[in-house]
């Protein structure tokens, strides 16, 4: 009886590990095959691009290469060319009812780094991994991004490491998370022997919650979050004064200081007439100080230290929001009817 057993087990063990190499063998097969189909189907949604693969491994459980871009860019665009061309660097590991992978940015292919030299920005890398599962249908991923240096019209901007995540079990079930070391910039014109302007941000954090409600798309949360903000500027730069133009106190700064802040917004999911429901909450530390600098001395800020804000808004179309603030950006001197952003008898605030 136990010989019956254990010789079944054992056809058992056989026939779910060749399903599994065959199930390795079909997800390299579909890779093989259907590669330029989905190139294809690129090219029909940007018209114009060009996508090639050409491989460098091989085997029963990988594939690894490298893949090719030719996008075409509108005439007269400010990056004054007519298309962007690189190539990032592919791998893919196929196991069991699972399949991971790695994508890296490839330095000096096409002309992106020319024309971010066009520019004074220093090329960019980038490594990003992913993983997918079909026992427990899961999908993660991440992406990270080297520091960068980005000039800007009054100066240059230093951006920290960034680190992107994906989380999705489902089509309508993702979630983003963003974090970032930091960013500071600072402006290139000096007044009193400091820069016009400069800002620092540390830690930043941002989760985002998308998801998609009666095939419509929609979100349940934002939330933003970072540890310290400063931003001091010259007073006089703020109100369009030269740096050389004589004045009595040219020290003369401002500033605002904030720490430790983290905000939050949630939507409702809609309601029968696509209305939902808007919540937002907002805690942190802040400091302003008009003046920072005066005469040289540096000034005290004005403290406000745990300071919370919370507050709903019932019943409101986000769609509708969105049509009306387009409106009233394009034609500023129509009016648009306030009743078909919030339900007549329902909106209200409450603090």
């Amino acid at each position: 009886m136990l010989k019956k057993i254990a010789l079944g087990v054992l056809i058992l063990m056989a026939i779910c590990s060749l399903l599994l190499v065959a199930q390795i063998k079909v997800a390299t097969y579909l890779f093989d095959n259907k590669l330029n189909s989905a190139f294809a189907k690129v090219t029909q949604v940007v018209p114009g691009a060009k996508l090639s693969y050409e491989s460098t491994t091989s085997n029963f459980t990988e594939r690894a290469g490298r893949i090719f871009f030719d996008i075409p860019l509108k005439p007269g665009n400010k990056l004054g060319a007519s298309h962007i061309a690189g190539a990032i660097d592919l791998r893919l590991l196929f196991g069991p009812l699972r399949i991971s992978g790695t994508i890296d940015s490839v330095q000096g292919v096409g002309n992106i780094d020319n024309i971010l030299q066009q520019f004074h920005v220093d090329p960019v890398n980038f490594n990003g991994r992913f993983k997918a599962t079909a026992i427990t249908p899961k999908l993660e991923g991440s992406l990270s991004i080297d520091s960068f240096l980005l000039p800007t019209a009054t100066g240059i901007c230093k951006f920290g490491q960034n680190y992107f995540t994906l989380l999705a079990t489902s089509t309508d079930n993702i979630d983003l998370d963003f974090l970032s070391s930091g960013i500071s910039c600072e402006g290139a014109l000096r007044y009193d022997d400091k820069p016009n302007y400069r800002l620092d941000i540390t830690n930043i954090a941002a989760k985002f919650l998308p998801r998609i409600v009666n095939k419509k798309p929609h979100f349940d949360s934002l939330t933003l979050s970072f540890d310290n903000l400063d931003f001091k500027f010259s007073a006089l730069y703020a109100i369009g004064f030269a740096p050389d133009y004589p004045v009595r106190d040219p020290s003369l700064q401002d500033g605002i200081s904030f720490s430790n802040v983290s905000g939050t917004i949630s939507l409702s999911e809609p309601d029968s007439e696509g209305m939902v429901d808007v919540s937002f909450a907002n805690h942190g530390n802040y400091g302003f100080a008009f003046p920072l600098v005066r005469y040289g001395i540096e000034q005290p800020y004005y403290r406000l230290d745990d300071f919370d804000l919370s507050g709903s808004i019932a019943r409101i179309s986000i769609p509708k929001l969105v049509e009306a603030a387009q409106s009233v950006v394009k034609r500023s001197g129509d009016t648009f009817n306030s009743a078909k952003l919030m339900h007549p008898e329902q909106d209200h605030c409450s603090w």
